[in-house]
Parts: structure tokens; C-alpha cells; sequence
């Protein structure tokens, strides 16, 4: 296993720091290469592919500081280990938005509240799961952590989840956010993967006690046991929530995954195996006199154990219940599910069509809440064929036929440093990388431009994302596809809903 250990100097916490919050540890698992991301990953990791111009894993790192932790452990593949440990020392701490946070915190607590945000940087062997990686790194792990995966963008907090699951004196408190789509198609689409969950909302810390992926349901049929029903005070079922894939656990959940050696991933095995046996394991634990008795106990202990229950036994979940309806104190094996309020912002980046979306949310100020008002484009250029991408003669009055021809890049884009627009180019609701070249006539909307991208005169671009080194030669006409690294596209092709490489490459990150 190779470490990497960044800590940004001069790094203020966060003014509402939750000094309980330092008991509890960050784990982003940044390793994912994103099968559904071809060929966006084909040469760069999911982490580190950019959303609005900065790579994922900035969101949660943010996230993170942002909720007062004072550290994070970054778990990646040995790939990526170079490339991840690059931005979190030197490019994360000099993100202006990173250090408005800072200075802000500095303002508000004082100079001798400070300490620095330490980043420590993990590598684990390629093609681990998310399970398998938690097993690697688990002798890091020393006390409640929340695991946190690179695909997330959202501009919420992690305290109030934090302060939930301390609460509920929880195994398990999971982020769950209602689809938002504004139209019913769009809703539609952002729910098509989502999982079915059962929650309890009669009490109030909400209860999860059912869960079962979309793609396992066969004919649109579900079964949940009389048992877990009635041991709700109001059992609903729901199939709006998506999953953030944030989970806070207790530490002896840990001991309990290291061993459970057949599970490889935290979301559709170690949860689900934690919310249908958590009735299971809470009878164990209340029965354990000592807490390393509990962490003691192998899962070959509670499956036999499990077995031994009767079925009326299984039939006293309410006695876990207290008079209010909540956990109660001995109910250490609850999971509960915190569910964001419908205002907040939640993307999982895990498809090319989310990720082109959370860029478009990024430029239209979706997230504005957390990355404030920055200036991210130039809105009155001058055509680039005629000064070479900087601005007319000082002082000089543009005639009529000048307006005509200049180029129009919508308030709704965020473009990178060194871009060269031809005149009479139109450029609506997209993210431009650095060192692009945008030939004259240009028609671009709801893209994602990457670095090092030249796009000849006259192209038609649309719902399209380029990836870096590219070059669309002109008069091409692309709609919904994608193109991939270094990749020529020949004058005048036409294509609707194509991947277009010229090397289709391999998925190499965990």
C-alpha cells in the first residue's frame, strides 16, 4: 500500500467548527474509473475529471472542510496516486474558493483557533471494490468515520448527518436525497437506477429498515417480510430517493466488514446486509457485555446466531423502540436515513449524461451557495481572427458591423484561462477547459469542452462532451456524442448519439 501525506499549509477550519466532529474521521474513495464513463476515463481517472473546470474531487474535499473535519483520507488507485496527490498538494489549497473558506474562518474564530486540514493520500491495489479498499485501509481507521464516494457534487454540510447519527446512536446513517427533475421526463431519468428503500417516518430519527436495488426487482414485484412492516410506526416505501452514496458508520461496522471478505462493495452488499440484519446484530450487541466482546465477533458468529432466532423472536423489532417511537440506547445496530430537505443540491457524477448535467448545473449557478460568485467568464470578446484572442485598439467604438461579428458567449458558460473565440461563434450553456481554440460560426450549446480542444469553422456542437487534445476539424455537426482523447474528427462528419475515439482504450482504475 503507498501513502502520500498532504497538509495545506495555513489551512483554517471552518468558523461553525463542531468540536465533536473531530472525533470522527473522512474517507473518499477516489479510485473509481467509471465503467459507464467510456471514454472520458479511458486516460484519466473519474476523480479527476473536471465539473465546471474543477476535478471531482475538489466537491468533496470542500465538503468535507467545509463541515468542520479537520482531515481526510483519500483512497485511490496506485494509477491515479501521482495525479490525485499533485492536486491535493498543490493545486486544492490554491483554488480561490478554497481560500475565501480559509480566510473566512481565520476572520470569525481567530488566529489561535487554527490547525491545518490534513489530506492523507492512500493507494490500494487496481481493480479493488469499495469494500475490498475500506479491509486495505482499515488499520487507519480509528474511530466513526464517513465514507464519501468521488462521483458526489452537492452544496450540503455534512454536520447535521454527522449530529443525526450521534443522536440515534447508529451503525448506520446514510444520505438520501428526493429526485428533483423539473419535468417528469427529466425526473424520470434521474431516478431510473435508484434503489427501493423502506423507511420508517413514524419516529423521529428516520428508520431504514428495506433496501433493494432497481436492477434486482423482477417483475416490478417486491417483497418485504409482515415482520419489518409492522415493526415500523409508519412504513413507507419509496422509489424517489437517491442514494448519495455518503454513509456514516459506527467503527465496530468496520471490524464486522473486515470480516465479511465475500463483500466487495459498500453500497449493494455491506448496506443492504447491514439494514436486513440490523434487528439481528442489535439483539447480539445488547447481549455482548463488553464493546470489544462485540467487535470480537465474527460474521460467522452472527449468521449462526441469526439462524438460532425464532421467528417470533424476529417478530419483536418494536421492542427496540422507546416510548417516543426513536432508538433506543442499547439499539446500537439502527440504521438511519437522513434525507436532504428539497432545496439542496445532489449529483451523483456516475454517467456521461450526469456528468454533462452537473457541468451545465455548475455554469447556470447551481452551486453558488458553495463556490460564491465567481467571475468564470470573459462576456464581451472581440472576434479572435481579428486581434489573436485580446481585445480591439484601446479606446476604440465598435461599428455596427463589429457587434455583428463578435463572438457571443452566454452568461450561463465558465470557460478556462487562454481561449481563442472566432467572430460570429455562439457559445450557450457549456464549460470551456484551458488553451480551447473556437473557430468563426462556431454553434455550441450544453457541451463540455476539455483542455487542448481546437474546433474548426462553421461546427454545430450539442449535448456533446470533447475530451482533451481533440480536434473537430469544420463544418462538423455533432449531437450527444462523445469524443474521445486526441481524437480527429474529419471535416463535415455528422453524427447524433455516437463515442468517437480513434482508440477505445481501457478502463484501468478500480
Amino acid at each position: 500500500m503507498e501513502v502520500a501525506k498532504a497538509s495545506s499549509m495555513h489551512a483554517g477550519v471552518h468558523a461553525m467548527r463542531d468540536p465533536s466532529n473531530g472525533e470522527l474521521q473522512a474517507v473518499i474513495l477516489a479510485g473509481g474509473g467509471g465503467s459507464r464513463m467510456q471514454p472520458l476515463v479511458a486516460e484519466q481517472a473519474k476523480a479527476m475529471l473536471d465539473v465546471g473546470n474543477r476535478p471531482l474531487l475538489f466537491f468533496q474535499l470542500l465538503m468535507v472542510e467545509r463541515s468542520g473535519l479537520g482531515s481526510a483520507l483519500v483512497v485511490t488507485s496506485k494509477q491515479a496516486l501521482n495525479v490525485v496527490s499533485q492536486y491535493v498538494n498543490e493545486l486544492y489549497p490554491l483554488d480561490w474558493c478554497v481560500q475565501q473558506l480559509r480566510r473566512d474562518a481565520r476572520s470569525k474564530s481567530g488566529m489561535h483557533a487554527h490547525r491545518e486540514f490534513v489530506v492523507e493520500i492512500v493507494a490500494v491495489p487496481d481493480g479493488s471494490g469499495t469494500a475490498d479498499a475500506l479491509r486495505d485501509i482499515a488499520d487507519r481507521i480509528t474511530m466513526d468515520f464517513v465514507v464519501i464516494s468521488s462521483d458526489l457534487v452537492c452544496d450540503v454540510e455534512l454536520s447535521p448527518l454527522i449530529s443525526r447519527h450521534r443522536v440515534s446512536n447508529a451503525c448506520l446513517t446514510m444520505l438520501l436525497k428526493q429526485a428533483s427533475g423539473s419535468g417528469a421526463e427529466e425526473k424520470e431519468k434521474e431516478i431510473s437506477s435508484v434503489d427501493y428503500f423502506g423507511l420508517d417516518e413514524g419516529i423521529p430519527n428516520t428508520r431504514a429498515l428495506f433496501m433493494q436495488a432497481a436492477a434486482d426487482i423482477e417483475n416490478d414485484s417486491i417483497q418485504v417480510s409482515r415482520s419489518v412492516i409492522r415493526s415500523a410506526s409508519n412504513f413507507v416505501l419509496h422509489r424517489d430517493l437517491i442514494d448519495a452514496h455518503v454513509y456514516v458508520f459506527s467503527l465496530w461496522a468496520l471490524s464486522l466488514l473486515c470480516r465479511k471478505k465475500s463483500h466487495s462493495s459498500i453500497k449493494n452488499e455491506f448496506v443492504p446486509f447491514l439494514i436486513e440484519k440490523q434487528h439481528v446484530l442489535g439483539k447480539l450487541l445488547e447481549r455482548s457485555d463488553e464493546e470489544q466482546e462485540a467487535n470480537s465477533l465474527s460474521a460467522t458468529d452472527l449468521f449462526l446466531f441469526a439462524k438460532r432466532i425464532s421467528n417470533a423472536d424476529r417478530m419483536m423489532w418494536g421492542q427496540h423502540r422507546n416510548k417516543q417511537g426513536g432508538a433506543s440506547a442499547s439499539d446500537r445496530a439502527f440504521c438511519g436515513a437522513f434525507l436532504l430537505p428539497p432545496t439542496a443540491y445532489l449529483s451523483r457524477v456516475n454517467t456521461i449524461e450526469m456528468y454533462l448535467k452537473a457541468n451545465i448545473d455548475v455554469a447556470q449557478g447551481r452551486l453558488v451557495s458553495v463556490l460564491g460568485q465567481e467571475s468564470t467568464a470573459q462576456f464581451d470578446l472581440e472576434p479572435a481572427s481579428a486581434t489573436s484572442g485580446n481585445s480591439s485598439v484601446a479606446g476604440s467604438c465598435p461599428t455596427p458591423m463589429d457587434l455583428k461579428k463578435r463572438p457571443r458567449l452566454g452568461q450561463d458558460c465558465i470557460v478556462g484561462v487562454d481561449l481563442s473565440l472566432g467572430e460570429k461563434s455562439s457559445i450557450k450553456k457549456s464549460v470551456l477547459g484551458d488553451h480551447c481554440s473556437i473557430g468563426s460560426g462556431v454553434k455550441m450549446e450544453n457541451c463540455v469542452v476539455m483542455d487542448h480542444v481546437q474546433i474548426g469553422d462553421r461546427s454545430r456542437l450539442q449535448n456533446s462532451v470533447i475530451c482533451g487534445n481533440s480536434i473537430i476539424e469544420a463544418g462538423c455537426a455533432l449531437k450527444d456524442c462523445q469524443v474521445g482523447y486526441r481524437t480527429v474528427v474529419q471535416e463535415g462528419r455528422e453524427a447524433k448519439g455516437e463515442r468517437i475515439t480513434d482508440d477505445d482504450g481501457d478502463d484501468i482504475f478500480f
